[in-house]
Parts: C-alpha cells; sequence; structure tokens
C-alpha cells in the first residue's frame, strides 16, 4: 500500500512540475498580452464608434424639438418611419412587425382619447394590460 501511495504522490508530483512549466512557457512568450491589447483597441473603437453615433442621433432629436417646439406633440412612430428602409433592406418581415407595432399604438392611442380604460382597451385588442398600460405611458397618454 505504501508502494502505490508513493508512486501516486511521484506521478502528481511529475505532473505539476509539467504543468508549471506549460504555463511559464505561455506567461514568457507574451502571446497573451498581445491578445489583450488587440481586445482593448477593438473595445475602445467600438465604444468611440457607439458613442458618436449616439451623439449624432442625440444632434438629430434636439434639431427636431427645436423645429418642432411650439408645434404640438408630434404624432408620428419612429418604427412607422423605418419601414420602408427595413424593406428596400431586404427585411419585409422587420416592416411589417413596424407597420403593425405603429398601428396598435395608434389604436391603443385612440381608444384612450375616446374614453377607455386600460382594461376596456386590452380586451377590445386582445392584448394584455400591461403592454396597453405600457405603451399609454410611453406616450403619455393618461
Amino acid at each position: 500500500m505504501l508502494y502505490f501511495l508513493t508512486t501516486v504522490s511521484l506521478v502528481l508530483n511529475v505532473l505539476c512540475f509539467y504543468l508549471i512549466a506549460v504555463l511559464w512557457q505561455k506567461q514568457s512568450s507574451g502571446g497573451a498580452a498581445l491578445q489583450d491589447e488587440q481586445v482593448k483597441r477593438e473595445l475602445e473603437d467600438l465604444l468611440l464608434a457607439y458613442a458618436s453615433e449616439m451623439k449624432e442621433q442625440n444632434d438629430e432629436i434636439m434639431n427636431l424639438i427645436k423645429e418642432n417646439c411650439g408645434t404640438g406633440p408630434v404624432k408620428t412612430e419612429p418604427a412607422a418611419e423605418n419601414h420602408i428602409e427595413d424593406a428596400e433592406n431586404g427585411n419585409p418581415a422587420a416592416a411589417t412587425e413596424d407597420i403593425q407595432d405603429a398601428i396598435l399604438h395608434q389604436d391603443v392611442l385612440n381608444y384612450a382619447e375616446s374614453g377607455y380604460t386600460a382594461d376596456e382597451i386590452a380586451k377590445m385588442l386582445d392584448r394584455g394590460k400591461g403592454e396597453i398600460e405600457l405603451i399609454l405611458k410611453f406616450h403619455g397618454a393618461r
């Protein structure tokens, strides 16, 4: 029994030394550091692109707000405005879904303006009460 435990211990020690040598070689080669730098650069580029895109969109929104200031709320749906672009880009399913969402939102707003409650609208449109309340909150109705 003692010989067996000694042999197992010796094998495990040799395995540990081998794994330490492998890790030492990987660390000294510096390959991981190069990959880390590439990943950092890619992430920085992506974040810069995302930030600049957000800034452009914010500027566009601010310009639209300034143009429409005093003319009342704009009743266009952003999803409905993009459906033509989606269809032209070969994504008719997204365009159809956007149109259906825009129609649903408009129906909810029309019913709400007519005096119906969220429960009544949900029953009429066969949708959940939470969804209807979310649409109403999103558009600032009631």
